[in-house]
C-alpha cells in the first residue's frame, strides 16, 4: 500500500513540474523576451543582375546605391539585435533597356524576424544605352616658346579618336583637346600625350572610354618678326585728280618662316595695286609679296584705302627776301632789288587748304658766278605732295659782288 502511495506522489510531481515549467516559459516569453515590432533604418538595396545589362549595350546611370528603411516583428531578443547589414534587400535589374524606370524593391523574410513594411517600395532608376562616336582632336600648346618663335600648325596622329559611353554624355562631347608643353622650345618637336574630351563650352565631360588613349603631336617651330608693309601702286589717276595718301589696314604684318631671311627683313611689300583712271577714294584687298619660304603668321588679309581728292590750283606769293642764294663761290656776296615772286601750286584739296610759304623752297643757284649783274632762273621745291605749275617771274636779277673789293672802296671812301 505503501508502494502505490508513493507512486501516485511522483505522478503528482512530475505533473506540476510540468505545469511549473509550462508557466515559467510562458512568463519568459510572454513578459521576459515578448515580440516587438522595430524599425531599421538605411537598409542598402543590392542591384541583382547589373552586370547583364552590359551585354545589352545598357549602362547604369542613376542612382549608384540606394537605401530603405525596414519593419520587423519578432522575438525581444532576436530583433533588437538586428542591424541594417542582416536584412537583404534586392532590386532585379534583368530585361531593363534604356530609359527611366521606377523599379519594386524585395525584402527577404528571415528566420527570426518578420517583415511587416519597408519603405520605398520601389525606386527610380535611369538606364541608358552605351554608343559610340568619333571626334576631332585639337592642340592646346601651353607654356611660352623662345621670344620671336612660333608653332605652326600641329600634325595630330590620329586627327579622329573614338569615344564610348552613355547616349547623353556622348551626344554633349564636341572634341577632344590635346595639351602639349611648349616652354622654352625653338626647334621642331614631338610628343605623345593624353587628351581629354569636352563640350563645346570646353568643360570636361567624364565617364565616357576613349580609343586610342593618347595622340601623337609634331610641329614646325620657325622664326617670326613683325615688319612694316609698303603699298606698291601701278597706274596713274584720272586727269585731274590727286592722291593725298594711302592707309593700311592692318599697316605691319607678322611673318615667319626661314630664319636667315626673317633676320634680313624689315619690310614687305604688296603686289602692285591697280589705280589707273581712279578718281574718288577705294578701298582694295591686296596681296603680300613675300619671299620663297616666307609667310604670314597671323593672317595675310590687308586692306588698302586709297585716298583721293580732286587737283586745285592757289597761288602763294613769296617775298624776295626768301629766296635763297645757293653755292655762292667763295668771297663773294650776292643780293637783289626786293620784289614778290608769283607761285602757281596744283595739289590736292587738304593739300591746298594749309598751304603757306614755309611749304615752298625757293632758290638761285650762283656756282661759278663772278662780280656782276646776272638774270638768273629761280628754281623750287615744294616740301609737300603736289606740283609747282608756274613761276612769275621765273628768273630775277642777282648782283654779285666780291667782298674783298668791297671791303677796300668802303675804306677809299672813308680816307
Amino acid at each position: 500500500m505503501n508502494e502505490g502511495m508513493n507512486n501516485k506522489k511522483r505522478t503528482v510531481y512530475l505533473i506540476v513540474s510540468i505545469l511549473l515549467a509550462i508557466v515559467i516559459w510562458f512568463y519568459m516569453m510572454i513578459i521576459v523576451n515578448p515580440i516587438v515590432r522595430t524599425t531599421i533604418s538605411n537598409v542598402p538595396v543590392a542591384f541583382v543582375n547589373e552586370e547583364l545589362l552590359a551585354n545589352d549595350q545598357v549602362m547604369l546611370m542613376e542612382p549608384t546605391s540606394a537605401m530603405i528603411n525596414v519593419e520587423v516583428s519578432g522575438r525581444q531578443s532576436d530583433v533588437y539585435g538586428l542591424k541594417a547589414e542582416d536584412l537583404l534587400a534586392s532590386v532585379d535589374l534583368k530585361g531593363y533597356g534604356s530609359g527611366e524606370y521606377q523599379i519594386p524593391v524585395d525584402v527577404a523574410k528571415g528566420s527570426t524576424f518578420a517583415i511587416q513594411d519597408y519603405s520605398p517600395k520601389t525606386i527610380y532608376f535611369v538606364l541608358d544605352s552605351v554608343v559610340e562616336k568619333q571626334v576631332p582632336v585639337t592642340v592646346n600648346f601651353q607654356g611660352d616658346l623662345v621670344a620671336q618663335f612660333r608653332a605652326l600648325k600641329p600634325v595630330i596622329e590620329p586627327e579622329m579618336v573614338t569615344i564610348a559611353g552613355p547616349s547623353k554624355m556622348v551626344a554633349t562631347v564636341s572634341h577632344a583637346v590635346a595639351r602639349v608643353d611648349v616652354e622654352g622650345k625653338q626647334n621642331d618637336f614631338q610628343s605623345v600625350v593624353t587628351y581629354s574630351v569636352v563640350d563645346e563650352a570646353g568643360v570636361e565631360v567624364l565617364g565616357v572610354s576613349r580609343a586610342p588613349s593618347t595622340v601623337r603631336v609634331s610641329a614646325a617651330v620657325e622664326l617670326t618678326k613683325e615688319v612694316q608693309i609698303e603699298v606698291i601702286l601701278a597706274g596713274s589717276l584720272l586727269e585731274g585728280y590727286a592722291l593725298s595718301g594711302v592707309q593700311l589696314i592692318p599697316d605691319t604684318i607678322l611673318i615667319q618662316g626661314d630664319a636667315d631671311k626673317i633676320r634680313l627683313m624689315e619690310r614687305v611689300e604688296t603686289m602692285p595695286v591697280d589705280i589707273d583712271l581712279l578718281s574718288q577714294t577705294t578701298e582694295r584687298e591686296v596681296l603680300l609679296s613675300l619671299p620663297k619660304g616666307i609667310h604670314t603668321a597671323n593672317g595675310d588679309r590687308v586692306v588698302a584705302r586709297i585716298e583721293i581728292e580732286p587737283l586745285e590750283e592757289t597761288v602763294i606769293e613769296v617775298p624776295s627776301e626768301r629766296v635763297e642764294f645757293y653755292q655762292v663761290e667763295e668771297g663773294m656776296r650776292a643780293f637783289t632789288n626786293p620784289h614778290t615772286i608769283v607761285v602757281t601750286v596744283q595739289a590736292s584739296q587738304s593739300v591746298i587748304q594749309n598751304l603757306n610759304q614755309r611749304d615752298l623752297r625757293l632758290y638761285v643757284n650762283l656756282q661759278g658766278f663772278v662780280p656782276g649783274v646776272y638774270k638768273v632762273p629761280i628754281e623750287g621745291v615744294l616740301l609737300v605732295d603736289g606740283e609747282m605749275m608756274t613761276l612769275l617771274p621765273n628768273e630775277m636779277e642777282v648782283v654779285v659782288i666780291d667782298e674783298a673789293l668791297e671791303a677796300e672802296t668802303e675804306v677809299e671812301n672813308q680816307e
